[in-house]
């Protein structure tokens, strides 16, 4: 995917992130983690995502799953380990292509995760049966706004359940940039 197109994709993902958060976020009171404070300079984050509102270009066979060409776009409550809402989910995922070598199905992820005190984002291409699997599998994440601006590390996420409503747990780490080496 070109650069112009991804960074429009991600122009569009974050639009309708802030337009999303004005539906309101519920504070993170009881987060699993917290930005970081004067003293630490990096955040440890653990979430739940159950997939609630899905939308794709296309009707998908349940049968047979999406195909190459498919885009499915999402909005999931992010929630703490005791089921409360601590933040909102914005993503796309885009079918690119079935890779040759295995017949697997090669999935293009862009999310925005709005926190109470922040916005998070990622984008990477993944191997759908590793994401399918329930394997961990990790992305560079940045943090665009709030207690998280500046911020990068990386966004570790896996299925919990293929029964609705497919949770998936998400493990984030980031340090401002600058203290990293």
């Amino acid at each position: 995917m070109g650069q112009g197109k991804r960074m429009r994709r991600r122009l569009l993902i974050a639009g309708v992130a802030i337009s999303g958060a004005a539906v309101g976020v519920i504070p993170a009171s009881a987060a699993t983690g917290k930005a970081a404070d004067a003293d630490h300079r990096c955040v440890h984050l653990t979430v739940i995502e159950p997939t609630i509102r899905v939308y794709t270009n296309v009707p998908v066979d349940p049968a047979v799953g999406p195909t190459p060409g498919v885009q499915v776009a999402y909005f999931d409550p992010l929630q703490d380990a005791a089921g409360n809402q601590i933040g909102q989910s914005v993503g796309q995922v885009d079918m690119l292509y079935k890779r040759a070598s295995d017949g697997h199905l090669i999935e293009d992820i862009a999310e925005n995760l709005q926190l109470a005190d922040g916005t998070l984002m990622s984008a990477a291409v993944y191997d759908r049966v590793e994401v399918l699997s329930g394997n961990w599998v990790s992305a560079p994440i940045r943090g665009v706004s709030g207690a998280y601006a500046g911020m990068s590390g990386f966004w570790s996420f896996r299925l919990l359940s293929h029964t609705a409503p497919f949770p998936v747990q998400e493990e984030i780490s980031m340090c401002a940039t600058h203290d990293r080496s």
